[in-house]
């Protein structure tokens, strides 16, 4: 089968919120462009035996640090980064690469930077996050922030802001099934 056949049989899941046909929500399944897809990803039942049921018959499962650790660094292998911009959040980092403890920025932030929650990884689109942001275009305007940039790094990201347009799907993703998870 050519993988064009493959692909056209594949349901669109472009909108987050919507429900699949066994019932359950869209976020079970993120959207996903299969072009992109590239990461290796074993059988369900070898991944299964190291989750446990967290005894409450409820939703909530039990996985090692180290497993949930494994898993988030597959996902951010194939987030986007911008190595510049990480490099000039978190000065320190290119005295590690140039000590070798890191073959580059994007190392660092896979496996220590993303888990001591260093910012600066996430492109952002300056003109396009301030046209969206008025509030951050005119306290750039005023001298009050150096930029866009900066303003995502110091508070935007905790503010779910989106950063650039990649983002927007992603972003109302994870706050819906964040939201969820609290429930």
């Amino acid at each position: 089968m050519s993988q064009t056949a493959y692909r056209s049989r594949q349901p669109a899941r472009s909108n987050p919120s919507e429900t699949t046909a066994a019932g359950g929500n869209a976020m079970d399944r993120p959207p996903l462009d299969y072009a992109e897809a590239t990461v290796f990803l074993p059988p369900w039942d070898l991944i299964s035996r190291h989750i446990v049921d967290d005894g409450n018959s409820g939703d909530d499962v039990v996985v090692s640090r180290k497993l949930l650790r494994f898993l988030i660094r597959c996902l951010l292998d194939h987030t986007e980064f911008d190595e510049q911009q990480y490099r000039r959040a978190n000065p320190d980092v290119a005295e590690a690469i140039r000590h070798r403890d890191f073959a580059s920025a994007r190392d660092h932030f896979l496996n220590v930077g993303y888990f001591e929650s260093r910012t600066g990884a996430t492109p952002v689109q300056e003109t396009w996050y301030l046209a969206r942001n008025p509030d951050v275009a005119a306290a750039k305007q005023s001298g009050d922030l150096e930029s866009g940039e900066q303003q995502y790094r110091l508070a935007g990201a905790q503010e779910w802001r989106e950063p650039n347009p990649q983002s927007v799907k992603w972003i109302a993703a994870w706050k819906e099934v964040l939201d969820e998870n609290r429930r």
